[in-house]
């Protein structure tokens, strides 16, 4: 009986550690496709991470073209239209930043600056040559319906002024062989100062 009892026990001790090994083993393999699953999915949390980012990137440029294109203050002349969107005075060096969008409506014409002259409400007068469209003193081709983006920078502005009481802009153009000048007069643009 004691040899029953002792031969019963090593075949139970037998079967449970066969037992508990292949599911320690079954564990292990279990584990191991799991640890693969998750680094898979953390890849594709940090691929479709990048995409957001650009994607709020893209939705912040098409933002900031259409705050340029459905600007108020508007003129137009010679069958360009000229808009401006910021005025920003930075306030430790004076110096004021106008940037504005030109929507030429006619032919294909080469665009340059030629000057910008401010006054402030008290009269007193700011002139600069510090004009870029697209980033460049000179456009060889401003093709219809196409908005360009054109900076000014004003200096010597006294900070704090609330406003400019007007803006005149030149610009130097050309209509077929015709030389011709492209002007845009704005009056009362508000300063942010920053």
């Amino acid at each position: 009986m004691k040899n029953t009892q002792l031969i019963i026990g090593f075949v139970l001790l037998f079967l449970v550690n066969g037992y508990s090994q292949s599911n320690n083993t079954d564990c292990k393999s279990e584990v191991d496709n799991l640890k693969k699953e998750l680094t898979t999915k953390d890849n594709i949390i940090v691929s479709q991470n990048e995409k957001m980012d650009k994607l709020e990137k893209d939705i912040e440029y098409y933002k900031e073209t259409l705050n340029l294109i459905s600007s108020k203050i508007s003129t137009k002349d010679n069958d360009v239209i000229l808009k401006i969107n910021s005025v920003v005075g930075n306030s430790n060096s004076g110096v004021v930043n106008i940037n504005g969008i030109l929507i030429n409506k006619g032919a294909v014409r080469p665009v340059q600056g030629q000057k910008a002259y401010a006054t402030d409400p008290q009269g007193n007068g700011i002139m600069s040559y510090k004009l870029k469209i697209g980033g460049l003193s000179r456009v060889d081709k401003v093709l219809k319906d196409v908005p360009t983006k054109f900076t000014i920078e004003l200096e010597q502005i006294v900070e704090g002024t609330p406003m400019l009481a007007s803006l005149i802009i030149d610009f130097y153009t050309r209509s077929g062989y015709n030389k011709d000048k492209l002007s845009a007069t704005f009056k009362n643009l508000n300063i942010k100062w920053e």
